[in-house]
Order: structure tokens, then C-alpha cells, then sequence
């Protein structure tokens, strides 16, 4: 899900994601912001992307 929602805001930094997402969906225990970070790198979704 969080990955979707990168690639249609490829602009938005993980934070905002968060704060989007967790707004959306309460009910779902998000990962931390770091971690976030780190499986955008991993799918090469850096700051770059």
C-alpha cells in the first residue's frame, strides 16, 4: 500500500505518506518513518525517485 502511494506522490517524503495513510486507515499499526525510509531505498524510491 505505502509503496502505491509513493509512486502516485513521488514528491511526498515518507512523513507526509505517514500522516496521510494513517489518517486513512487508524485501525492499521504504521512503521516508523525510518523504516519507511528504508524500504523506499531498498526499492530505489530515495529522495530521488
Amino acid at each position: 500500500m505505502i509503496l502505491a502511494l509513493r509512486k502516485r506522490h513521488s514528491t511526498w517524503e515518507p512523513k507526509k505518506l505517514l500522516v496521510v495513510f494513517a489518517k486513512d486507515s487508524s485501525e492499521i499499526i504504521w512503521p516508523a518513518v525510518s523504516t519507511i525510509e528504508t524500504i523506499f531505498q531498498k526499492r530505489g524510491l530515495g529522495k530521488s525517485a
